[in-house]
């Protein structure tokens, strides 16, 4: 970001217009206005309107069924209703829905300004997703705006109309007015959250020669206010994710923390430079907060790889068709082991809590196995809904993780402790300012043979990198890798995980996927169902959770929805059957060095 497009980060913060000279130069193309009327924000429908200048004679919007960082089908076109079209002259046009994420507009000619208007709906409070409401407007601008078709690569605009005087305004796109943004492009466009807020807390903090901006909202009427701690550890994390890949690339990068009472979980999409996370209103406070600040230091290192170190299927974002990546799980495997390391470094990870994660990543890569299936064909089904063959669509979060760690340690052992995370890092990132660069299991296979060239009685690392990949995942063939570098893994006689044979999500706790041979369902629980009350109880994740780990049989009342009906049905846990899984520390001299290099403990 250069000092003019600085100016415009400013601008949006304390709300003045941008100097004139830091404004984009070419005209936009497509130009969009969010409605956010009290109506409308009553009704949490915010009015849209889209004006094209230069039209293609056949025209397509297309709404995204999909956005980067987020593997999850949304198809937001589904939401939109009340289409129409109109020449600049007024004349009415022709709108037919021909998809479940594409219209076309005909009757114009090739060339002409059209005015496009309808209304979608925002009550998705989700890290993808929009959601308006009287005292608030969160918005992915992916969620609610189309891509035209054959001017995706032109300048846009978005504005937001009718908002409150009251109102403060947060986003990382270019501000050219009031509550005006401006990018280079639609993929650009959308790459960033926007927040929109009478309660909005912002505080500026310069790290590493960036400005981050920290937004606070909180939904339950409190006045919000940044921690200062929130700050600190957040310069903390930044500070050792600098020093392990290298310069920061961006100048400008916005956290924004929404807290609501109305999700059950906590979740987080990273941008080019921003991370939006969604959490309950006590995340700052209760002892989930150490997750959160977990969860900061993953997406932050996002910035560095999830833009430039790019999956090679996902080179090139198509929004209207989701792209499966055998890949994903080198990303995200790495952004888990950084993420331990750099709170390690930041002083903010202890051993007990770095070994806790570990385990947890260990009895979940572990309960994959069952699938039998390989790491690569963990990743590809990140798209799909869990499953009774994976029903954990995430699971290669967890398998890339111990991989990356089992790398490490392998790199650590042949350079005799030389070579750790931090080379692996700046061998794969590209520069600062160089285009982003495709990643697979070959790419990196040959850059770790060329960081550790295989000695007499080794194996290429790039030959045990396609076995532990592409071959059905066993947890036991790292085993001896992370054994080498002090790290053993053992059976936690203090933790269980029941099988309950049960996945779901959502505000509304829906059972998105059910085992016949589950608890819940020999309950008598089906899929759609919505989880209402467990034993008295509203039920939500971590009730979940909690009665996964549960070691005792007493029945429990049970009450769902289903189609509208309350039904009332007895649950009867099993007591756990399958044993978590713990790493200790073990061993002294080259495991203790190994070690050090692996995880800095």
């Amino acid at each position: 970001m250069t000092p003019a497009q600085s100016a415009w980060a400013l601008a949006v913060l304390l709300g003045v217009a941008a100097p004139a000279h830091a404004r984009i130069e070419r005209v936009a193309r497509v130009r969009y206005e969010v409605h956010l009327a009290a109506a409308d924000r009553a009704r949490s429908a915010p009015r849209v309107v889209v004006e094209i200048r230069g039209a293609p004679a056949r025209l397509a919007l297309v709404f995204p069924a999909w956005l980067p960082g987020a593997y999850e089908l949304r198809y937001f076109g589904r939401d939109v209703r009340e289409m129409s079209a109109t020449t600049e002259e007024g004349r009415a046009l022709e709108v037919t829905r021909v998809g479940p994420t594409r219209f076309l507009v005909s009757g114009h000619a090739e060339g002409a300004v059209v005015h496009v208007q309808y209304r979608t709906s925002a009550e998705l409070l989700s890290d993808d997703g929009a959601d308006v409401h009287a005292d608030h407007a969160y918005l992915n601008p992916g969620a609610i705006v189309p891509k035209v078709l054959g001017l995706e690569n032109e300048p846009h605009e978005l504005s937001l109309m009718d908002l409150p005087a009251s109102w403060r305004v947060v986003a990382t796109q270019h501000l050219v007015g009031a509550a005006r943004f401006s990018a280079e492009s639609y993929g650009s466009l959308v790459d960033g959250p926007i927040e929109a807020s009478p309660r909005l807390a912002i505080v500026e903090q310069r790290i590493e020669g960036a400005l981050f901006v920290i937004a606070l909202d909180r939904e339950d009427a409190r006045v919000p206010e940044v921690p200062r701690r929130l700050v600190d550890d957040l310069r903390k994390i930044v500070v050792a994710e600098r020093a392990l890949a290298g310069p920061l690339p961006f100048d400008r990068y916005l956290l924004l923390l929404h807290l609501s009472d109305r999700p059950t979980r906590t979740v987080a999409l990273e941008h080019a430079a921003a991370t939006s996370i969604i959490a309950p209103s006590d995340i700052l406070d209760g002892d989930a907060y150490p997750d959160l600040r977990h969860m900061i230091a993953h997406e932050v290192f996002h910035a560095w790889n999830a833009r430039r170190l790019v999956p090679a299927e996902l080179v090139e974002w198509d929004p209207e068709v989701p792209q499966p990546s055998r890949s994903l799980w080198i990303t995200e495997g790495l952004t888990e082991h950084v993420s331990l390391v750099a709170l390690s470094r930041a002083g903010l990870g202890t051993t007990p809590s770095t070994l806790s994660w570990l385990g947890e990543a260990m009895s979940r890569a572990r309960r994959a196995e069952r699938a039998g299936i390989s790491l690569e064909e963990q990743a590809l089904l990140a798209f799909a809904a869990p499953s009774q063959l994976a029903p954990d669509a995430d699971a290669y979060y967890a398998i890339g993780h111990v991989v990356s760690l089992a790398l490490v340690a392998e790199l650590s052992r042949r350079t005799d402790a030389r070579v750790g995370l931090p080379e692996l890092l700046r061998a794969l990132l590209p520069r600062i300012g160089e285009k982003p660069r495709a990643i697979d299991t070959a790419t990196l296979g040959k850059a770790l043979d060329a960081l550790a060239p295989a000695h007499a009685g080794d194996e290429p690392l790039s030959v045990l990198l396609r076995r532990w990949a592409q071959e059905p995942f066993r947890l036991d063939m790292l085993l001896g890798s992370l054994a080498r570098a002090g790290l053993r893994v053992e059976p936690d006689p203090t933790e269980h995980h029941a099988e309950l044979g049960l996945i779901v999500d959502g505000p509304q706790v829906e059972v998105r996927a059910i085992e016949p041979a589950g608890v819940f369902a020999r309950a008598g629980v089906q899929l759609g169902d919505r989880l209402l009350q467990l034993d008295g109880a509203p039920v939500t994740m971590a009730t979940i959770v909690a009665l996964s780990r549960r070691s005792d049989e007493r029945p429990l009342p049970l009450e769902v929805e289903r189609l509208g009906r309350r039904l009332h049905l007895v649950l009867r846990p099993r007591a756990s059957t399958d044993s978590a899984l713990r790493v200790v520390l073990d061993g002294d001299g080259a495991a203790k060095k190994h070690r050090a290099r692996l995880l800095e403990l």
